[in-house]
């Protein structure tokens, strides 16, 4: 049987848990690679480190609005969670409303104007996301 455990737990219970179960998904929000190397110190043929950038600290929340945090959870339960099936799954997010605003914002934070613009008028495509639409006005 595989383990879910929240980050913040996990770093305090991994060498009491982690031993105990067959599997273990860590998922991190961050992209930043010293972050990452700071939060996975330990090691485990068990353990299976998997990144949703951009998704915020509402990661489950997120997850859930775009129907996919039970197969997520559910396989990382019965160990059968890859990390090709997570990352199939998590593509879903470009269509995320949630995202698509981290993501432009992130663009106009970067200087990338010209990209913004464009990412912006895609968007508007899309959805009516009003952030970005807001965002838009002021570019």
């Amino acid at each position: 049987m595989g383990g879910v455990l929240p980050f913040s737990k996990f770093k305090r219970k991994r060498k009491r848990k982690l031993s105990k179960s067959s599997s273990v998904a860590a998922i991190t929000l961050s992209c930043s690679a010293q972050q990452t190397a700071t939060s996975f110190d330990t090691s485990g043929k068990n353990v299976q480190h998997l990144r949703a950038p951009l998704l915020g600290h509402r990661l489950g929340s997120s997850l859930n609005q775009m129907g996919i945090l039970s197969p997520i959870i559910l396989g990382a339960l019965d160990g059968t969670l890859t990390s090709e099936e997570y990352y199939k799954r998590l593509r879903t997010r470009k269509t995320s409303p949630r995202y698509q605003r981290e993501l432009f914002k992130k663009a106009i934070s970067k200087g990338h104007t010209d990209l913004a613009k464009s990412l912006g008028e895609h968007i508007l495509k899309q959805n009516p996301n009003r952030a970005v639409r807001l965002g838009m006005r002021a570019l």
